[in-house]
């Protein structure tokens, strides 16, 4: 049997972070990943109409880019944090958290997962 064209594009990569904990990846994003990226990189954007054409303006935000991609690209991961009321107990950490802003990566594992993002 045949691969569709769009199975070859359908992979996930694992990316070891050490010490035994590893981040499920999408191997490629699709263009509406990057347009939603390109999206969240301009923000407030502004239109001014003049007599010489239409001036935009906005705030500019490369992490906010960099991060959609991240989340874009995420599938799964194995990573946990300390839990007191469990006696100290590592329990899992949701990927949603991740999404929602609730939990943020430790800079170099976000630019180790980027790296391979971007790759």
């Amino acid at each position: 049997m045949t691969a569709s064209f769009t199975s070859l594009y359908d992979e996930n990569v694992d990316e070891d972070i050490g010490n035994g904990f590893t981040v499920t990846l999408r191997k490629y994003l699709s263009e509406d990943d990057f347009r939603a990226a390109s999206g969240a990189l301009v923000r407030n954007r502004r239109y001014k109409e003049g007599g010489e054409g239409t001036e935009i303006t906005g705030d500019f935000d490369a992490l906010a880019y960099n991060r959609t991609l991240v989340e874009r690209a995420l599938v799964s991961w194995n990573l946990t944090r300390d839990n007191p009321k469990a006696g100290g107990e590592p329990v899992p950490i949701p990927v949603a958290d991740y999404r929602s802003g609730k939990y943020n990566l430790p800079q170099p594992v976000y630019r180790q997962i980027l790296k391979r993002v971007l790759a």
